[in-house]
C-alpha cells in the first residue's frame, strides 16, 4: 500500500476503522515480471529522488533498487505517457494500465501509530554555503546516496563536477 494516505479515522481503543485512498500505481505488481522494459523504452528523463536529484530517472521504473514491493510502478505520469504508450506495448504481460484510477478501502486496526513527519534543510536558503553556485557543494543526504552501494555512483565517492 505504497504511497496511501488516510482520509478517516474512527473507533476507539482497539477498534479503529481507518479509511485509505490508494492511488494509481499504473503497473499490476501481480502481473509485472521486473523484465524492465518499460523503463527502457521510456522517453521521459527526470530528477531521480530517490537520488536526491544527483541522476536521473524514467518516468515508469521503481522507487528504489530494492523496492517494496518489487514492482515497477510509473513514478510520475505525464501528459506524454497517454500519447506515447510504449510502456504499454513493450509489456509481455500487460501489467501496464495508464487508465488505472485511485481506489479507496476501509481496514479495521487496534491502534493507531501518529507520525508527523518532517521538512529536510533547504541548503539554498543559506547562501554562504554556496549550494548551487558551486558544483561540489552538497548536503549530507546528498553525500548519503553517493556514498551507498545503491547510490548514483555504487558506493564509489566521486564529486558531483566529475560526473
Amino acid at each position: 500500500m505504497t504511497s496511501t494516505q488516510v482520509i478517516a479515522c474512527d473507533g476507539q481503543a482497539g477498534d479503529f476503522t481507518i479509511r485509505l485512498r490508494m492511488p494509481p500505481h499504473y503497473v499490476d505488481p501481480s502481473k509485472c515480471i521486473n523484465c524492465g522494459l518499460c523503463t527502457e523504452v521510456c522517453p521521459v528523463d527526470r530528477p531521480s529522488g530517490f537520488q536526491l536529484g544527483l541522476t536521473t530517472r524514467k518516468a515508469i521504473g521503481k522507487s528504489a533498487p530494492r523496492a517494496v514491493p518489487d514492482s515497477y510502478y510509473l513514478l510520475e505520469k505525464t501528459e506524454q505517457c497517454d500519447s506515447c504508450r510504449k510502456c504499454v506495448e513493450v509489456c509481455p504481460t500487460n501489467a501496464v494500465d495508464l487508465h488505472a484510477t485511485p481506489a479507496e478501502k476501509n481496514i479495521r486496526v487496534g491502534a493507531v501509530i501518529l507520525a508527523v513527519g518532517y521538512q529536510p534543510f533547504n541548503p539554498r536558503e543559506m547562501q554562504e554555503l554556496g549550494f548551487g553556485r558551486y558544483p561540489n557543494v552538497i548536503t549530507s543526504m546528498q553525500y548519503e546516496r553517493l556514498a551507498s552501494r545503491s547510490g548514483p555512483t555504487e558506493g564509489s565517492v566521486a564529486r558531483p563536477s566529475d560526473g
